[in-house]
């Protein structure tokens, strides 16, 4: 350890987090993933790109080396594992979950509230009811993107 790193760890020597903050990894998202969450298994954030780091890639980590198992070689914490994701596929991940799936909610939504009614010509008459409808369903860039 650095002298700065080591007066780093001192001074979070009394702070009560329940899970070490690993320094980042260039490229990579990191996250801590429960062994026991039935709703969201390792095994599927597996099937995603989600990949075990090991303690070798985090310096100040050996003390939560896994001796053994499945995850032989990887940081644990509890029932927790620190694992690592390309950035790229983490932004695609986010994309999809917190952007592309809620707008196509918010466009179902929309088109619930407008009366689907056209004039001869195929011009929509319907309007939306209520007020701070407007811009339900409408494609904005996530505030997460990257260039």
């Amino acid at each position: 350890m650095t002298e700065q790193e080591r007066r780093n760890a001192l001074r979070q020597e009394w702070v009560q987090e329940i899970l070490p903050q690993p320094p980042g990894i260039p490229g990579f998202h990191l996250c801590w993933l429960s062994t026991t969450n039935g709703n969201d298994p390792i095994y599927k954030r597996q099937q995603i790109g989600y990949i075990p780091v090991k303690a070798s890639e985090i310096p100040g980590f050996a003390s939560f080396h896994i001796k053994g198992g499945d995850f032989d070689g990887g940081i644990a914490c509890n029932e927790m594992i620190l694992f690592k994701i390309p950035m790229e596929r983490y932004m695609d991940l986010m994309t999809i979950y917190h952007h592309d799936m809620p707008n196509e909610e918010e466009g179902m939504l929309r088109q619930s509230l407008v009366k689907q009614e056209e004039d001869r010509d195929g011009t929509q008459l319907g309007q939306i009811e209520g007020n701070g409808f407007e811009n339900l369903g409408k494609n904005r860039r996530p505030i997460f993107a990257h260039n």
